[in-house]
């Protein structure tokens, strides 16, 4: 429906586990596999799922021959984001990341996603802004991006229940894929749906907190902590809402 033609290729690595020595060699394998059945394009997409977007990510960090990257059930890592003078988050990352999330991830938690949207959102630095879209899949799992046949015993054991099907999940992927697509090579905007509103308790809670996760606390040596360091937060938020919940309107 979007005039797309793509070419697949699935990297194989022995056991199943991305040596991160080895992912050059696969990957470029791979790309030689597509142009020997006829790829002959330029626009070089790279989509990892749970570990192997923490290995995709680092092989793709740098790169200018990678145009884009999905990660799904993973992502980015926080090292990749350091806070500027200013306050914002400014990545130190080139390759536009698509990250899909699931609210039923039982091994990537939904508020990890929440976390990297505050950063690629809500307090991105400007000239990025638009560069690191979300998506959150209502009701799905970690496995919901996988092959319900060929999923692991870890997963098994430690994911939560998915409450679209398999193949929701997969069509919900492969709208965000393509909306990608869509964002780098013919320059739309990112429909990232209901995120948002998805996101938006879990958000709204880490700002209530002031999470570490966010930005460092504006620890100091006085006994007043500097209020106009836009790098650190200053206390909680929650802490004048938990006080008047507990001790109501003094006189």
């Amino acid at each position: 429906q979007k005039g797309y033609k793509p070419y697949v290729a699935i990297p194989e690595f022995l056991f199943d586990a991305p040596e991160p020595v080895l992912i050059d060699h696969y990957v470029q394998s791979s790309i030689k596999t597509l142009q020997h059945h006829g790829f002959t394009g330029e626009n070089i997409f790279m989509a990892a799922h749970s570990l192997g977007g923490v290995m995709s990510q680092k092989y793709v960090k740098g790169r200018t021959d990678i145009k884009g990257q999905v990660l799904m059930g993973s992502v980015l890592l926080r090292d990749n984001r350091p806070i500027t003078d200013q306050g914002e988050s400014e990545f130190d990352y080139q390759v536009p990341t698509l990250t899909i999330g699931g609210t039923k991830d039982g091994l990537l938690r939904i508020s990890r996603v929440a976390e990297s949207y505050w950063h690629q959102y809500t307090n991105i630095e400007s000239t990025q802004a638009g560069m690191f879209p979300i998506l959150a899949l209502e009701g799905a799992s970690h496995a919901s991006f996988m092959d319900s046949t060929m999923l692991t015993s870890y997963v098994t054991s430690n994911d939560l229940k998915a409450e679209i099907s398999e193949e929701q999940g997969h069509s919900e992927a492969a709208k965000g894929i393509v909306g990608l697509f869509d964002q780098v090579l013919k320059s739309t905007s990112f429909d990232q749906n209901d995120t948002e509103v998805v996101l938006k308790p879990l958000v709204d809670a880490m700002v209530l907190e002031n999470s570490y996760n966010m930005k460092d606390p504006c620890y100091a040596q006085t006994l007043v902590n500097p209020a106009d360091d836009p790098k650190c937060l200053q206390g909680s938020p929650w802490s004048e809402q938990a006080q008047y919940i507990m001790a109501g309107e003094l006189p």
